[in-house]
């Protein structure tokens, strides 16, 4: 390919050899520098940057290549090169921040943003008049955490912890621990049978890509009050009188902490066992508390001007934050619209304005003129409707509510739910071939909640229910009860009549009856907008949307063929093959309106039952312990051919059950639970019986367990067994119940002492010596820490011989 750079500073045109249009691609940062004012702020705060590809004379497109960025800093130096995603927040040591587009590998672009200093005030003018007292300002802050679920809403006049004042969170990796804790149960965890006096350490170590990027803690603490918990701060060792935050007690909260430059980082953890007391679990435990959804909140802002800063109100229920990509945009407006909302094919992050493009807006809100009912106005950068009409040069300001209605505008990111707008709707548009279609019909996003539900108010009385009763006949009794009334399509005027009187009638010709009876008729006309689920039901194959109705059946009109490929044949639709391989036309959803069936292909279930289980979020869950989940059939203790996994389903079965008989026999049989795992630090299978139980595992039948070379054997029975040389020499050994000091201590003849770390008395030591010199073995001292063995000789007295022990008894709790 041949590359031609353009007059831009680093433009790079591309064209293949054969002379096609060129390719030219460019950056495009938001500025072109960043101001630092004296006061150390920023204007502005952050800085993004897009790619654009343009070929020949088509439209520029967004979004191409890999943009990545390298900072320079004051002081001399520059980071590494970082792949952006997101806006970069500016801090008061960078000097600039340069931006390179890469496409293949290729760098075909770079733009550098400069910070640059204000310049010095000039000199002062001369003292004006002083002016009447300003206003408190305000405006409606935003703060944005991350989280799997809603959290609550924050709390505080200040910005809580765990919050942040930008939605753009950049890539948190967790590239390892060091340290002496283990997993427990998604979290790490201090070691057990803690010391007094003792230390243990545990490190983080993670990743960060945007600068000021916040990591968040899960820390519990169960310990009594003189044990502690240190949390230390990004890239410091810890110790006892440096710290970021402490816990002790039983304790169970989120720490948050801002990592000030992207790049690696570590934290480190620390407990301090200051007593010989030990209460609770005596531990510390911790997780990283991560999530890819992202919850807004807000709050009005009030200066203080006493205090010199911004106190913040009441925060929102949070809110999901939908950010815009490049191929889709989100819009949002805490008020349902009766409008479709306005697009621009052509303006990336177009705001619609909160009026219909068809209603009678009047341009700018003037005093001096008169102002019309249901005309709009503006008044700055707000939209108001008149609801009461307002004379020429009235003192009546376009805010007084008894004449206006302030239109709530369409905001680009959610600012969340209160008491005074307690509904949040949120609309969005797709970018196709370059430009960007319609927004969708506004739905809504978030709700607001205060409180419990009331009760129920007394129910409305029940009105008739209409039913289609077809093309209207005068041969065909039509009747109507206190329940139902027919409708009926009379042809002749191309109108739906309802019968709204109690009655049987035959022959009653429906439009006559209504001409000539209007206050008194057995019919009426049924409005067209009453009607049109009538015109559907009368007619098979007739369609609603996308929406199929056939007899009893509702139906998608896109479905599968018998081949399984995409289609909408519906008229194919025959609900006596649904379900067979020869099916012609499989609907993508099926309602069987007679029986009550569901049918869909790719159904996603947010809510609702299924039986005693309710659909809870991720979770399905019920109160009834009859409840259950069964796979297959049988019961336990059931003699035959059994099969089944079941998950609850009574008070008196186990909570999870699982019966397998050998219905097709194999070399081996069947299995009923495999559990396989891979990975340093991954358990297979863990069980805790906690004091009251009275198993941890009850087994009856045949056992087979077995050992495979260099692999670990720690369990109660023989600990540790060896053969031991005449020096002591530990010549080999089985076992991982204990740890034997080698080599064995040897002091006078005959003497050899076992040091170990079982940590108690309630083992025995088997000692046998080996054929040579017809010495015996004995051992004779036992400790919690040590046991020692003599061997000696019927006439020579204590001699030193080789002999084997073998260690048996109650093993040491051990983390591998």
């Amino acid at each position: 390919m041949a590359k031609k750079l353009s007059s831009a500073s680093f433009r790079v045109s591309v064209a293949p050899e054969s002379g096609a249009d060129a390719t030219t691609y460019w950056l495009v940062p938001s500025v072109t520098q960043v101001k630092r004012k004296e006061d150390g702020t920023h204007l502005p705060e952050y800085v993004s940057c897009e790619s654009r590809a343009k070929s020949g004379e088509d439209t520029p497109v967004s979004g191409i290549g890999t943009i990545k960025f390298v900072l320079t800093y004051q002081m001399g130096g520059t980071s590494s090169e970082f792949i952006y995603s997101s806006r970069i927040i500016v801090t008061s040591d960078m000097a600039a921040i340069s931006f390179r587009l890469y496409v293949g590998g290729v760098q075909m672009d770079e733009k550098t943003v400069l910070v640059v200093d204000d310049g010095q005030n000039g000199k002062p003018g001369d003292e004006g008049d002083p002016g009447t007292p300003g206003k408190d300002g305000t405006f409606l802050k935003q703060i944005f955490t991350q989280a799997d679920t809603r959290p609550d809403a924050p709390t505080g006049s200040s910005i809580p912890a765990g919050w942040s004042e930008y939605p753009e969170f950049g890539v948190l990796t967790i590239r390892g621990y060091e340290g002496e804790y283990y997993p427990n149960g998604g979290y790490r965890r201090s070691p057990k049978l803690t010391a007094h006096s003792g230390t243990y350490r545990d490190r983080i170590l993670f990743s960060t890509t945007n600068a000021n990027q916040v990591i968040t803690l899960r820390v519990v603490v169960s310990s009594e009050a003189y044990d502690h918990a240190y949390i230390g701060t990004p890239d410091t060792i810890l110790n006892t009188s440096n710290y970021f935050d402490r816990m002790s007690g039983e304790n169970d909260r989120l720490i948050s902490q801002a990592v000030s430059q992207p790049g690696n980082h570590y934290i480190e953890i620390l407990y301090v066992k200051d007593s010989s007391v030990s209460q609770g679990e005596d531990m510390v435990k911790y997780k990283v508390v991560h999530s890819d959804t992202v919850w807004v909140s807000s709050a009005q802002a009030t200066y203080d001007k006493d205090y010199e800063k911004w106190v913040y109100g009441t925060w929102s229920r949070p809110s999901k934050y939908l950010a815009d990509t490049p191929d889709m945009e989100y819009i949002f407006r805490r008020e349902e619209s009766a409008f479709a909302p306005e697009s621009d094919p052509f303006v990336k992050g177009f705001i619609p304005l909160p009026f219909a493009s068809d209603e009678n807006y009047l341009g700018d809100f003037l005093s001096s003129a008169a102002q019309v009912v249901d005309a709009i106005y503006k008044n700055g950068e707000d939209y108001y409707r008149c609801i009461q009409a307002r004379p020429a040069n009235s003192e009546i300001p376009i805010t007084n509510e008894d004449y206006f209605k302030y239109l709530v505008p369409f905001t680009n990111d959610p600012l969340g739910v209160t008491e005074e707008y307690p509904r949040e709707y949120m609309s969005f548009r797709k970018k196709e071939n370059g430009k960007w279609g319609a927004y969708s019909e506004p739905k809504l996003h978030a709700n607001y909640a205060k409180g419990e539900d009331g009760l129920p108010g007394p129910a409305g009385e029940r009105g008739r229910m209409p039913f289609p009763a077809g093309f209207w006949s005068a041969d065909i009794e039509y009747t109507a009860t206190e329940d139902i009334t027919p409708i009926v399509y009379y042809e002749a005027g191309s109108t739906y009549y309802v019968m709204r009187k109690t009655a049987t009638i035959i022959g009653v010709n429906p439009m006559e009856d209504y001409r000539d009876n209007p206050t008194t008729s057995y019919w009426i006309p049924f409005e067209n907008y009453k009607a049109i689920f009538t015109e559907i039901l009368m007619a098979n194959f007739a369609k609603l949307a996308s929406a199929v109705f056939y007899g009893d059946y509702m139906f998608s009109q896109h479905g599968k063929d018998a081949d399984g490929n995409d289609t909408t044949n519906y008229g194919l639709f025959d609900p006596t093959k649904i379900g067979q391989s020869d099916c012609p036309f499989t609907p993508n959803l099926l309602l069987d309106l007679l029986l009550g069936k569901f049918m869909g292909l790719d159904v996603d279930i947010q809510g609702g039952k299924i039986g005693d289980l309710v659909i809870n979020g991720n979770k399905l869950s019920s109160d009834n312990l009859s409840s259950g989940i069964e796979i297959g059939s049988g019961s336990e203790g059931q003699g035959g051919s059994g099969r089944f996994l079941r998950l609850g389903g009574g008070y008196n079965v186990p909570l999870i059950g699982i019966r397998l008989d050998r219905q097709n026999p194999l070399s081996n049989g069947h299995r009923g639970i495999n559990i396989e795992s891979y990975g340093t630090g991954n358990v297979c299978l863990s069980l805790l019986a906690n004091a009251g139980s009275k198993f941890a595992i009850d087994s009856v039948g045949p056992h087979h367990f077995y050992q495979r070379s260099g692999e670990v054997w720690d369990a109660p029975g023989v600990l540790w067994a060896g053969r031991i040389s005449a020096d002591g020499t530990i010549e080999s050994s089985w076992g991982d119940g204990c740890t034997i000091d080698s080599p064995v201590y040897h002091g006078q003849a005959g003497l050899y002492a076992f040091n170990h770390d079982l940590n108690h008395t309630q083992y025995f030591v088997m000692v046998t010596a080996v054929h040579g010199n017809w010495s015996i073995g004995a051992d004779t001292d036992k400790y919690t820490h040590q046991f020692t063995v003599r061997t000696f000789h019927k006439d020579q007295g204590y001699i030193d011989s080789p002999f084997e022990v073998a260690v048996i008894g109650r093993n040491r709790l051990k983390e591998y």
